[in-house]
């Protein structure tokens, strides 16, 4: 198929806007990544035990911790909080581990790493590589259970007496523009996709 020189021009302008569009998206999504600190937990296995366990862990981790954490003030505070809670953090969720009779130890680090485009009540977070709390119970083979800790989006999961007046929402810690991404996927369907190729070419080159 043969183009004209109007017809030429007409596509290369589509193809540049398109990809000055996708510029400004993907620049969008690296800030958001960079202002979200997530809570990643592995079951030992996917045995139903171990999978029920996994969220009795997750749930006095949330209890007992989750508050503290979510009511810092931006991702890097959030981060250094849980840093030095991470000792507290073990022994919180391997003394659950005990107390439902399992005997696996569990270990809790932070961590930058990846997670592919996740959706979480009406919030749908690009791909991309963000720091998070980590926790492995056993083996850490099992499917894994992940949410945001900061901004405040775990603590309603498992503690309902939870003030949320005083941590902060997704809308205080995105602009405007990144808040109108995340809750409106449907939206961005394609640019997510792409964004999402775009991180695995980053990865695998």
């Amino acid at each position: 198929m043969k183009f004209n020189t109007v017809e030429k021009s007409a596509i290369f302008s589509f193809v540049f806007l398109f990809l000055l569009s996708f510029t400004g998206f993907a620049g969008k999504c690296k800030s958001i990544n960079e202002k979200i600190f997530r809570f990643h937990i592995l079951a030992n296995s996917d045995e139903q035990r171990d999978q029920a366990l996994k969220i009795k862990v997750r749930d006095r981790v949330l209890v007992d911790f989750g508050e503290e954490i979510c009511e810092c003030k931006n991702k890097e505070d959030a981060r250094e909080k849980t840093k030095k809670l991470l000792n507290k953090i073990e022994d919180s969720a391997n003394d659950e581990v005990k107390k439902q009779g399992y005997n696996y130890k569990v270990t809790a680090s932070t961590e930058n790493t990846y997670f592919d485009t996740r959706v979480y009540d009406q919030v749908s977070l690009p791909a991309g590589n963000y720091e998070a709390l980590k926790i492995l119970i056993g083996k850490g083979e099992g499917k894994n259970w992940w949410c945001v800790m900061f901004p405040n989006m775990c603590l309603p999961a498992a503690q309902s007496k939870h003030n949320n007046e005083r941590s902060q929402k997704i809308d205080d810690v995105l602009s405007k523009s990144e808040t109108e991404i995340v809750k409106n996927k449907s939206k961005y369907e394609i640019r997510f996709k792409m964004f999402e190729i775009y991180q695995a070419l980053k990865r695998n080159f």
